[in-house]
């Protein structure tokens, strides 16, 4: 059975597949495929050289961003599910927790500073320092369980350990970010200026009728050093660490920093993940009904823009992950590498990566859809060292095939002059095509006829031989627009058949190949039989002579 699609569309978004998507998925297979098939994944976290997946068998995978495992790499800390991961700046430290009430920090390249610690409590969150790799930087940690612990080493090498909040419920989530942490508790989130050792300020979390809090992940994310974002139910915070200006910070006794909700809003899903993208918001859905057989639906990723208290979708994908029926809103994760834009969706038994389309995929949607204009336009308004998978003419010839497929002559005459231009080498390449449709008549207003770009004599010959053989009354204003250096012919005679004959002309290429050779025998113009009026057209020496008096009428000339 064939693998299911990431994003499945159904028969009812049949429109939606005209809209064009904003982001691409990827499974992550190979190893890590075969992991999942008799272990669950609890936690993950992303780095730009590698991934870790955190197992219910308190297992640590690392893994390439392909889903190969890193061999060597892979650790057993805990005996029971990881809670979470947590990786240093440089990639050099990992750090993970669980239920078993152990922290474990490893060093990936080093052990100095490795460290296995028994809480002898419920741990439900870690975060390292993202400065845990410098000289000197005291290697600080701090653990989540009944309250908020920061660990640090003193300069003989212990480890000194301060509570920085207690009595708010347990600890479930926590997030560091340069100099603030944040972190959710039963009331709501916490914000905490490492640096001052001060709080900012309590982000009292609404009651939910009939719904306890708790029993919903919190997601918090920074999107940047100062900016905040919170996901927790079906609410989304977006909140930013302003500075007080002078006046407050005289006339009172408060904290140099406060935070500020610039966006607060409600969705129509219960919240997984949350993640910036650009300006926008990356959201991991859940949907609040489950199907007629009281089964969970597909999750979704939402691209949001957010406003002060309301929001729009700018794109929804449903996503088919692996089991996803019997998964509820705690079991799917969602990380991301903000410089690249790359978001790790993870449920269970499946990973699957998101990232933006770049050119070359808005390129390839819209040939896949038939819309060549949008994907030339790409191409032409864009630099094209950023487009590495197709060109103004790879893509033109596509169009190309595609208006001769539906009869469009003239439309694709007028596209060989716009994409290729004075490039007599694809001009002559792609004009057979029109050839054997016999519709060179389309084209031939729009060939090159100029001395430094003009083709081989050959087409030009074609050219006039097919207005003459389908539409004699067209040919001598055809023949005019041609120089004498385009024809190669020391003697050119064409023919047509009688005008009074009703009779189809079929153009052949062969036979029209034939011909020219007999003609290129000739050494003298042939005599016209008696009784026939015909239009002789002689060229010889840059000299033409056109019998005027004459009507074009058929003229067949066989070989002496």
């Amino acid at each position: 059975m064939s693998e299911p699609s990431v994003n499945d569309t159904s028969d009812t978004e049949s429109l939606e597949d005209e809209i064009e998507p904003k982001l691409k998925y990827v499974r992550l297979s190979n190893d890590l495929q075969n992991i999942l098939l008799t272990s669950s994944a609890t936690c993950i976290g992303v780095h730009p050289k590698f991934v870790c997946i955190g197992s219910h068998w308190g297992v640590i995978h690392l893994l390439d961003h392909q889903g190969n495992s890193i061999k060597s790499k892979e650790l057993r800390p805990h005996t029971v599910g990881v809670n979470q991961i947590c990786i240093d700046g440089s990639g050099e430290y990992i750090a993970t927790c669980s239920d078993d009430g152990k922290v474990f920090i490893h060093g990936l390249f080093s052990k100095e500073n490795s460290l296995h610690l028994n809480v002898g409590r419920l741990v439900k969150t870690v975060a390292l320092d993202p400065m845990y790799y410098k000289y000197g930087a005291n290697r600080r940690f701090i653990t989540g369980d009944d309250k908020l612990t920061l660990y640090e080493r003193t300069f003989l090498g212990s480890l000194k350990p301060t509570v920085l909040c207690e009595s708010e419920g347990l600890v479930r989530s926590l997030c560091w970010g340069e100099n603030f942490i944040a972190w959710s508790s039963n009331i709501g989130v916490r914000v905490y200026d490492i640096t001052a050792r001060c709080s900012l300020g309590l982000i009292k979390w609404e009651e939910h009728p009939g719904i306890s809090i708790d029993k919903f992940r919190c997601n918090l994310r920074w999107a940047d050093s100062r900016t905040l974002l919170i996901g927790w139910v079906d609410t989304v915070r977006v909140c930013v660490i302003r500075r007080r200006s002078n006046y407050e910070l005289v006339n009172r006794d408060l904290p140099e920093y406060l935070v500020d909700p610039v966006s607060t809003f409600k969705t129509e899903f219960y919240i997984c993940g949350i993640a910036p993208l650009d300006h926008q918001l990356v959201l991991l859905g859940f949907p609040k009904e489950l199907d007629e057989n009281q089964k969970s639906l597909r999750p979704q990723l939402y691209i949001v823009e957010y406003r002060d208290n309301d929001y729009s979708d700018v794109c929804t994908d449903s996503l088919s992950l692996r089991g996803y029926e019997e998964y509820t809103v705690n079991d799917y994760h969602l990380d991301v590498l903000i410089d690249e834009n790359r978001f790790f969706i993870v449920a269970p038994r499946d990973v699957v990566i998101a990232s933006p389309y770049d050119l070359d995929d808005r390129i390839q949607w819209f040939i896949q859809h038939n819309k060549f204009e949008d994907a030339l336009d790409i191409l032409m308004q864009n630099d094209s060292r950023h487009i590495h998978r197709h060109t103004v003419q790879s893509v033109g010839i596509d169009y190309l095939d595609h208006l001769l497929s539906r009869e469009m002559y003239d439309s694709a005459g007028k596209l060989c002059m716009k994409i290729f231009g004075k490039d007599s080498n694809t001009w002559e390449d792609q004009i057979y095509k029109f050839a054997t449709v016999h519709q060179l008549r389309s084209v031939s207003p729009y060939i090159p006829r100029t001395l430094e770009s003009k083709l081989n004599p050959h087409i030009y010959e074609m050219i006039l031989y097919e207005f003459l053989k389908l539409d004699a009354k067209a040919s001598t204003n055809e023949e005019n627009k041609g120089s004498n250096f385009l024809y190669k012919l020391s003697t050119t005679l064409f023919t047509s058949t009688h005008a009074s004959r009703k009779e189809k002309s079929v153009f052949n290429i062969d036979s029209y190949n034939e011909e020219r050779s007999a003609f290129l025998k000739l050494r003298d113009p042939p005599q016209i039989p008696e009784g026939l009026p015909p239009l002789l057209v002689f060229k010889e020496d840059n000299r033409h002579t056109t019998l005027d008096d004459m009507n074009p009428q058929c003229l067949k000339v066989q070989q002496a």
